[in-house]
């Protein structure tokens, strides 16, 4: 996922065009990505899955994934909005990377995501948007 606005970025760790968060230093980094994706039609048993993946695979886990799913309805295919979310920490070393990713069988376009996406970084504060990344050093 890329081309996202900052809200905050401390540290100017993040790539917006890319949308991979680079570390500045070892240490832990606390990681959460929430996503939107626009009203349309969502297939009988179909799924959802949101990434947050590290290319540091030494005392760390490499990808964490949540997955969300959709039962069949008796009446058919709903249209409706759909968001998926995970969170995580990190053990990351200085240059190792953290890159996001959607993955879905709903039956629509998962490129169009609903309102603007939005990175808070070192910040505390949220303004309720509907697609947001947060990374938090502990």
């Amino acid at each position: 996922i890329t081309n996202w606005n900052t809200v905050t970025d401390v540290g100017g760790d993040f790539n917006l065009s890319t949308g991979i968060f680079t570390a500045p230093r070892d240490g832990f980094f606390v990681v959460s990505f929430n996503i939107t994706i626009d009203s349309g039609p969502v297939q009988d048993n179909s799924k959802i899955e949101t990434i947050i993946e590290s290319d540091n695979i030494n005392g760390n886990i490499q990808a964490f994934r949540s997955i969300d799913s959709f039962p069949g309805k008796e009446y058919g295919t709903a249209s409706t909005y759909i968001g998926s979310g995970c969170n995580a920490i990190f053990n990351l070393k200085k240059g190792n990377t953290i890159r996001f990713k959607v993955f879905h069988s709903l039956g629509q376009d998962g490129t169009v995501f609903k309102k603007e996406k939005v990175l808070y970084l070192g910040s505390g504060s949220d303004s309720g948007k509907y697609n947001t990344i947060s990374v938090y050093e502990l």
